[in-house]
């Protein structure tokens, strides 16, 4: 039997409330070389009452920068945020795009070099160069561009307890190779961004991204005082 632990000492946690509305009316699509055709299902998309959209990429795109900016025509990015998945296997491409970010607000990415070992056991580029392009990229796109993808392993089968211990340092792990690079943990940490799994257990995977945002939250305290709660994640 496992007794519930209690402390007499006041435990202080990070505030990880939010003030805006977190979850959206999210629509999917497959972004290929047509760029018009998702162009005009984004726009209908939100017409009918989609609050932010996601596209997923799909293989052998050759001028991707050119295909995203296309893609995003007409559509105010202020009032509907864009998420452009499925890029960690254009990973050197992506490092050589310069100031993406400052050219549009709220479209985010979801550059995950590990993921790349998951999905084929290749990172994709010589580890000796990771931390070096996280940097490039941190850089020139906008914020939450580097995505840790612990869905995967909660698809494949992993407890709660797995998926969050996994996710704190994965996460981490990037943060260490921004800061190593010069960067400072405010821009570093608003970086990265985590895509979790959600099981069938509701109340524990209520429990699951609530224990994660304290914890994440306590890791960035180490580096910067009050880091956790004014970048959450």
């Amino acid at each position: 039997i496992v007794e519930p632990f209690y402390s007499e000492a006041p435990v202080s946690l990070p505030d990880i409330r939010r003030a805006e509305k977190s979850w959206k009316i999210t629509e999917f699509i497959p972004l290929s070389k047509e760029s018009p055709q998702a162009n005009l299902e984004a726009k209908q998309a939100i017409q009918t009452g989609a609050e932010a959209i996601v596209f997923s990429l799909g293989s052998d795109i050759k001028n991707l920068e050119d295909l995203i900016r296309e893609t995003t025509l007409g559509i105010d990015t202020k009032l509907t945020p864009l998420l452009f998945t499925n890029l960690s296997p254009y990973l050197k491409s992506v490092t050589e795009w310069k100031s993406f970010g400052s050219d549009y607000t709220n479209i985010h990415f979801d550059i995950d070099p590990f993921v790349n070992i998951l999905s084929s056991g290749d990172l994709g580029l010589p580890k000796s160069d990771l931390s070096k392009h996280l940097h490039s990229i941190s850089l020139s796109l906008p914020k939450k561009s580097i995505c840790v993808h612990s869905h995967y392993l909660r698809d494949a089968g992993a407890s709660i307890s797995q998926e969050l211990s996994f996710a704190l340092a994965w996460g981490h792990e990037y943060l260490q190779m921004l800061v190593s690079e010069g960067q400072k943990p405010k821009l570093a940490a608003e970086s990265i961004w985590f895509w979790m799994g959600i099981g069938s257990d509701y109340f524990s995977e209520i429990a699951k991204i609530r224990a994660f945002r304290i914890l994440w939250a306590q890791i960035l305290e180490q580096y910067e005082t009050g880091l956790g709660e004014s970048t959450l994640p």
